[in-house]
């Protein structure tokens, strides 16, 4: 794998770990808001208190969209992550005369844990925490890009919320489109 290949993957990783980011974010800050809120603003404030309100207007279709979004940037981000740790040297474990299955596995196993770990603080942690200290900020940052990803990703999060609810069904559960009423930033 040459470097230019090498840089590239670790900026898509790092641009998906971002998306993962949004979506967290747009997950956690939609579900804070107050209803009366989100209207209050979208009534005196612009463009981007409208998006959240249209945003907030169809809760359970972001909600799920955020939740494909979620998925689809880190099922990337761990294809783009494997070729990346099967090309890593490992002179440390070669000097000690480590067989190379047993060095790639560890140097394999290390590589994801940091990988995932720095995923997991950057891409859901930081941003969840962000949009539960300031949900209005947050939603009006988040609200545009995220309602793009909805709209353009329609079908598949019919589908999959389609049968999200089916199962629900089955178990004896209505669906609930909305929040019968939203959580503060204490309460999550």
């Amino acid at each position: 794998m040459n470097l230019l290949v090498i840089l590239l993957s670790l900026l898509a990783i790092v641009m998906l770990t971002a998306g993962t980011a949004l979506f967290v974010a747009a997950e956690f800050s939609f579900t804070t808001l107050e209803r009366s809120t989100v209207e209050a603003n979208a009534r005196a404030g612009g463009r981007r208190d409208r998006w959240v309100r249209r945003a907030h207007h169809t809760l359970s279709f972001q909600l799920s969209g955020a939740q494909l979004g979620i998925s689809i940037t880190t099922l990337i981000t761990g294809y783009l992550t494997e070729p990346l740790v099967a090309e890593l040297p490992h002179p440390a474990m070669d000097a000690l005369g480590v067989p190379d299955r047993v060095a790639n596995a560890v140097v394999a196993f290390a590589t994801l844990l940091v990988v995932t770990s720095l995923s997991m603080i950057f891409g859901e942690l930081v941003p969840k925490n962000l949009a539960v200290a300031r949900p209005l900020q947050t939603a009006r940052a988040v609200a545009g890009l995220q309602l793009l990803f909805s709209w353009l990703m329609t079908w598949p999060i019919r589908v999959t919320n389609g049968v999200a609810n089916w199962v629900l069904r089955k178990l004896g559960i209505e669906p609930a489109q909305e929040l019968r009423s939203a959580r503060s930033a204490q309460e999550l």
